[in-house]
């Protein structure tokens, strides 16, 4: 699917995947360079044994405001793969709750990547809310920050008392090329039960001297 806004705009998207189905989806969003606020709210309901494949890619013109909240719900032995793709607007605000509510519901990957430049801002979000037993997430976040761009991702993984082996990951790397950028990071676990496995990861750097040597020298 491709939108493309002429002007602000504000759209919900309901999507239901019924037991067992199975729905690949590519969404790509761009807009003008005018001044344009964006508003989107998209929810996708997996029911029993359902399987998702989605995608989304963010272009929109640099004076672009962006506000995106996205929801994925799970019964039990759903499974996704999730991507997205933030690389336009002057200030991009995403929130992502995934919330594994069913039994042997899982996400194998819940994977994103921005870029930054000039004075762009980013602000990423990712939830996991475990509440039903063998469920598993694993989030991944990457971004390049240039310029005098800025960032700031949160993150949270959430494991109720009754969600006994729910295995759950979370990690996120932040590269500044350029000397005026600045990023924060806040990764976080809340966790009311023993029998799981949770773990989280940040960085933040810049690159090295003798790193940008060796890629310039190599071409």
């Amino acid at each position: 699917l491709s939108f493309h806004a002429s002007s602000s705009a504000a759209r919900v998207n309901l999507i239901f995947l019924e037991r067992n189905a199975r729905l690949k989806l590519f969404v790509r969003e761009n807009s003008t360079e005018e001044k344009n606020l964006l508003l989107q709210k998209t929810v996708f309901f997996l029911d029993e044994g359902s399987v998702l494949e989605y995608c989304s890619l963010q272009e929109h013109g640099l004076h672009s405001f962006s506000f995106h909240s996205k929801e994925f719900l799970f019964s039990s032995g759903a499974s996704a793969r999730l991507s997205h793709g933030e690389f336009g607007g002057k200030l991009s605000r995403v929130l992502v709750n995934q919330r594994f509510a069913g039994s042997g519901s899982r996400c194998e990957a819940n994977h994103a990547v921005f870029f930054s430049s000039k004075e762009q801002h980013k602000d990423f979000t990712t939830n996991a809310f475990h509440s039903g037993v063998n469920t598993k997430s694993d989030i991944v976040v990457k971004g390049v920050l240039q310029g005098k761009s800025s960032s700031v991702y949160r993150g949270l993984i959430s494991i109720g008392k009754n969600a006994v082996n729910t295995d759950s990951f979370l990690e996120d790397r932040v590269l500044h090329m350029g000397k005026g950028a600045q990023s924060n990071s806040i990764p976080s676990l809340r966790i009311d039960n023993n029998e799981v496995k949770a773990s989280h990861g940040a960085s933040i750097s810049n690159v090295a001297e003798e790193e940008l040597f060796y890629l310039q020298s190599r071409g």
